[in-house]
């Protein structure tokens, strides 16, 4: 598995999860029943810490195109 696929499945996770927060979050704070017993710090917590990954993650795809490109540069 290369780098891009590996940093690409873990964006498309990060995505799931930081939608699961927010829509924990919208329960909770519309107050459907669904949303009792959801902890708000807990979950700003997690959408904080699912957002950092994401950005690392696009770090991770941003180098693993310029390896690509000067691996390239270097053949041409």
């Amino acid at each position: 598995m290369s780098a891009l696929s590996i940093a690409a499945a873990g964006m498309t996770a990060a995505t799931a999860r930081f939608e699961r927060n927010a829509t924990n979050i919208t329960r909770a704070a519309s107050g459907t029943p669904e949303g009792q017993g959801v902890d708000l710090a807990a979950e700003m917590v997690d959408m904080l810490a699912t957002q950092r990954q994401f950005e690392m993650l696009a770090a991770v795809v941003r180098r693993a195109g310029e390896m690509s490109k000067t691996g390239i540069d270097i053949l041409a």
